[in-house]
């Protein structure tokens, strides 16, 4: 197993773009497989995306039986089992959050050795679903049993997931239309602080500033290009593709795969203290500055997230699937 990680250096892993090469990463399941077949093992390899991904699996997988990888990126697992499987071997899976190809119902999920969970988009938001965010807001304010903090917990939650909709109608439309706009980018220095596209001043009717979004997006897009570019991409054609998605029923919301899992946990961060005042009528106190930063909300989140809540998903289900058509390989610990 590789040595563990600073959390910090966890963290840092969230937004990385992909650094290992596809020829790199067939060469260590090549050696992995030779070392563990000469010794007569059938330990299994499991890729997974990225650093916070092995942290989160570590907690229900087997070190015993099954070795985690960071492969940097699904194109890099969805590319080497187009190898290993072409090739034959056995052993060999990966672990990925499905995005929007989950929505889009598209042909790679279909892949052999691919496991994802069919419900929830990507890790972030299977473990909202939970009791996560509860227990850590809990945990922090030392009251367990107090009903305003699951009242909190699920205000946060709804609102962000509705949000995080309207973010999702830019991003699949990105993706759809093939605009290549790079929403890491574009989130840089806007990501912690949503002022300019929610507007909050009533927080029981928080709206989201589309048109504002749109142009937003369009003049970031453009950067750097003229008018003429077939590339130059106007705020109205952002508008009019997102009300034509909302017209396609598979699209319509409340529809989860809709979001992105690091859009809805920073827009509970960012509503967080919005939300506190409401329902405890007092500022949200400075030691909770920790649950405003994205990184490290989504850290508590992965910590608190429990197995009780993990064998519920479709996930789990699909791992084990995999393990009853691939024995001996056994990827989960023996509990689970």
């Amino acid at each position: 197993m590789p040595p563990k990680r600073s959390q910090q250096a966890l963290l840092n892993l969230v937004d990385y773009q992909p650094k290992r090469s596809l020829k790199a990463l067939i060469n260590n399941i090549n050696i992995h497989q030779t070392f563990w077949r000469e010794h007569g093992l059938g330990e299994m390899f499991v890729m997974v995306e990225g650093g916070t991904d092995e942290e989160l699996w570590e907690k229900f997988t087997s070190k015993e039986v099954c070795e985690l990888f960071v492969a940097d990126g699904k194109y890099n697992i969805t590319s080497a089992l187009d190898i290993t499987n072409n090739r034959g071997l056995t052993g060999v899976a990966g672990i990925v959050d499905a995005d929007y190809e989950l929505i889009r119902e598209s042909e790679i999920l279909r892949q052999d050795n691919l496991l994802y969970d069919e419900c929830y988009p990507n890790a972030e938001l299977m473990i909202l679903d939970s009791a996560a965010l509860t227990d850590a807001l809990k945990t922090k304010f030392h009251r367990e049993d107090d009903p305003d903090i699951q009242k909190l917990a699920d205000l946060l939650k709804t609102e962000a997931e509705r949000l995080a909709m309207e973010v999702g109608y830019f991003r699949l439309l990105n993706e759809l239309q093939c605009y290549g706009i790079s929403f890491k980018e574009f989130w840089k220095g806007r990501r912690d602080n949503f002022d300019e596209f929610v507007d909050v001043e009533d927080i029981d009717k928080i709206q989201f500033r589309q048109d504002c979004f749109a142009k937003q997006l369009a003049i970031f897009h453009n950067a750097g290009r003229k008018r003429e570019d077939d590339k130059w991409l106007e705020h109205g054609e952002l508008l009019e593709g997102v009300a034509q998605l909302k017209q396609v029923e598979k699209f319509k919301t409340p529809n989860i795969r809709l979001c992105q899992g690091h859009d809805t946990v920073a827009i509970i961060a960012y509503l967080l203290p919005k939300m506190f005042k409401s329902v405890f009528g007092s500022n949200l106190p400075s030691d909770f500055n920790e649950f405003r930063d994205r990184l490290k909300l989504e850290q508590k989140l992965r910590n608190k997230y429990r197995k009780e809540d993990f064998v519920t998903t479709t996930l789990c289900d699909s791992i084990k699937n995999w393990e009853s058509a691939n024995k001996p390989y056994k990827i989960l610990k023996p509990e689970i």
